[in-house]
């Protein structure tokens, strides 16, 4: 573990907690809901991270620690929420090769 992925899970895992009480008290959608809420969207609309986590199938905490890293998909921080566009979202997706094998994925494929 490098440095810098210790310290974002030191610095995240407090506010995961946090998040988590929350999220399970305000929010009763179960992932394959949350999907189809996002492709429903237009693409202009925005969502938070627990929303583009199970599109995009990393967790919100992977999320948390690519915008920490400044890396992953970009988002916009509006009020002092962090928000993803379906846009910027579907653009990552499609950069991303799929795979059907373990091989493949090592051969040089988009890891990011």
């Amino acid at each position: 573990m490098t440095i810098s992925n210790h310290v974002c899970e030191d610095a995240l895992s407090s506010e995961n907690v946090l998040n988590r009480k929350q999220r399970t008290s305000k929010s009763k959608k179960t992932d394959a809901e949350l999907v189809q809420i996002f492709w429903l969207a237009p693409p202009e609309a925005y969502f938070d991270q627990f929303t583009v986590a199970p599109v995009t199938g990393r967790t919100s905490k992977t999320l948390e620690c690519e915008r920490w890293k400044k890396s992953g998909i970009p988002f916009r921080k509006i009020g002092g929420r962090v928000l993803y566009q379906k846009k910027d979202v579907t653009y990552w997706l499609e950069s991303h090769k799929l795979v059907t094998s373990t091989s493949e994925y090592e051969q040089g494929v988009n890891h990011g």
